[in-house]
């Protein structure tokens, strides 16, 4: 198990942003078909920035080590922020429902979040207070996941 320090370490390139978007559901997919190293997900079932960050680190920790669950690194991290191993689950539990409220994980610097918040027609929009006890237990769903 990767310790605080190694996953903090990791997760430096890694961003989770609060945005709402302009475009449809399926306009957002179809723009970042393009794109390496981005997921959106519903805003309302992602319990903090942090969850997106714990989800990148695991999917790129479970390609290192030949355990991912599926082929395509992006669709890794959305089962591994949901705590599934069933897409179909993953993306009714994290998948966007609404392009007003989202997230958008992605790997970069500031230049790359300008870029993408521009493709998706984006505002960024800012964190309310995180539930710790949602966190808790989605971080709990992304442990359970990595070590069954």
């Amino acid at each position: 198990m990767a310790s605080k320090k190694s996953v903090e370490n990791a997760a430096s390139g890694m961003h989770a942003i609060l945005a709402s978007s302009g475009l449809t559901v399926s306009e957002m997919l179809e723009m970042l078909k393009s794109e390496k190293d981005v997921q959106v997900f519903d805003a309302g079932s992602i319990a903090g920035p942090d969850c997106i960050k714990l989800a990148f680190f695991h999917a790129d920790m479970a390609f290192t080590e030949d355990k991912n669950l599926v082929r395509d690194r992006m669709l890794e991290v959305l089962l591994r922020a949901a705590g599934s191993r069933q897409v179909a689950d993953a993306v009714k539990r994290v998948g966007v429902k609404d392009p007003k409220n989202i997230v958008i994980g992605f790997k970069g610097d500031a230049k790359r979040k300008t870029q993408l918040l521009k493709k998706l027609d984006a505002k960024e929009t800012r964190w309310g207070p995180i539930d710790k006890e949602a966190e808790k237990k989605a971080i709990e769903r992304m442990v359970l996941l990595q070590i069954e």
